[in-house]
């Protein structure tokens, strides 16, 4: 692949040896591609020292970088104060193209590591909850339907889900919170209801609340139907993002918590928990998403509708 103007040439790392690029033109290769890289992270953080301790580099490297690349396209790309970085009107305009090379990278690494007899390939990345509750499943029922494909799970939180989706590493990003972007195509899998649920049976909302309430972070949505049911002064002993972590909480130490119905039926059912009387069951859709333009991908379209299946069945 090359950029533009015959800057970029891309060659994966840790690949077999390219038959048309000798060795002192694969290093300025994967160079190139650590100076979109740095570039991409720059723009985001709009700060080079931050950006060096995201990349795990010196702040004088990261400047470096960024002035080489600055030569090679004979365009200035951050404007620089004492406190303050910003893109200039030449850094706007690359910054897509940018995320598009990575995006564009990351997919032909992934390519051609691929094993000779694969039919197939997707990543899919979504938080710890969504993988115990449906998606397990799908992977399961994924794999059967297709022994040849290959697929990566990969494990998220819900900040990273969206820059690996928008930089090419994930396929599909499944979560809660699907944000209102032009670049991504959202379609909804299905309704998760999350309910409170005690160790205790029979106690109240108020006790359940007042005493070792644990405050899952289910988004912002969520937060919000907290606030309407319950006020905006909810007092919890523990703060968590992983619903397995409040489940086991309460298991053992005992509590009450917001989690999803699917993850807590069976321990409903064996009488090691129960639902908190009179509190609302706060439905929350679970969405998968994907890049703007992949939505009519044979695979994607596939993979989506088992997902669907898969949530479906657990409800």
């Amino acid at each position: 692949m090359r950029f533009v103007a015959g800057v970029m040439i891309f060659s994966c790392r840790g690949g077999s040896k390219s038959n048309n690029l000798d060795h002192g033109d694969q290093g300025q290769v994967l160079m190139d591609v650590d100076l979109i890289r740095t570039f991409l992270q720059v723009a985001k953080t709009r700060h080079f020292r931050k950006a060096a301790e995201q990349l795990f580099l010196t702040q004088s490297a990261v400047s470096a970088r960024i002035k080489l690349l600055e030569e090679r396209l004979g365009a200035k790309l951050f404007e620089r104060s004492k406190h303050q970085v910003s893109l200039t009107t030449a850094g706007v305009r690359f910054l897509s193209h940018a995320e598009n090379l990575m995006a564009s990278w990351v997919v032909a690494c992934q390519e051609v590591r691929l094993p000779e007899r694969t039919s197939a390939s997707i990543v899919t990345g979504a938080t710890d909850t969504l993988w115990n509750i449906f998606l397990t499943d799908w992977m399961i029922g994924a794999s059967q339907a297709d022994p040849a494909m290959t697929i990566r799970a990969e494990l998220h939180t819900a900040n990273s889900l969206m820059p690996s989706l928008l930089d090419g590493s994930l396929d599909v990003a499944v979560m809660f919170d699907a944000p209102a972007l032009p670049r991504l195509y959202v379609e909804e899998l299905g309704p998760v209801p999350l309910i409170m649920v005690s160790n205790r049976q029979d106690i109240s909302a108020e006790e359940a609340l007042s005493t070792r309430f644990i405050d899952v972070d289910w988004g912002e949505s969520f937060a919000v139907a907290m606030q309407q049911h319950f006020g905006t002064a909810i007092p919890a002993f523990l703060h968590t993002s992983v619903g397995k972590v409040a489940l086991e909480m309460i298991l053992k130490s005992g509590g009450a918590a917001y989690l999803p119905e699917p993850m807590v039926a069976s321990h409903m059912a064996n009488r090691n928990l129960f639902p908190v009387v009179g509190t609302p069951v706060i439905v929350r859709p679970a969405y998968a998403v994907v890049l703007a333009g992949r939505e009519g991908d044979a695979l994607l379209s596939s993979m989506i509708a088992l997902m669907k299946g898969c949530l479906e069945s657990r409800l």
